[in-house]
């Protein structure tokens, strides 16, 4: 949902919220059909770059992204490692 600029977040996966992205910013966002079981809760602030929506994005989910040359990658983090 779009309200004032923000795009409110209530358990909306990860690959909804990506597709809304690249329709908003006219970007392609490229990234593993895992997201769809991440959830994301919260708003975030389309007045921003792209890139610092998804900085912001990297602080509660593990992702991590990088811009190529017409699209940017998203990679899921493996945030448990084990030895």
């Amino acid at each position: 949902m779009w309200t004032k600029g923000l795009l409110k977040l209530d358990a909306t996966p990860l690959s909804a919220v990506f597709k809304r992205l690249e329709r908003y910013y006219g970007v392609k966002l490229a990234y593993p059909e895992e997201m769809e079981s991440m959830k994301l809760y919260g708003s975030l602030d389309l007045q921003c770059s792209l890139e610092e929506v998804l900085r912001r994005i990297s602080l509660t989910a593990p992702i991590s992204f990088q811009k190529m040359d017409n699209e940017i990658e998203i990679h899921i983090n493996n945030v448990h490692k084990n030895n």
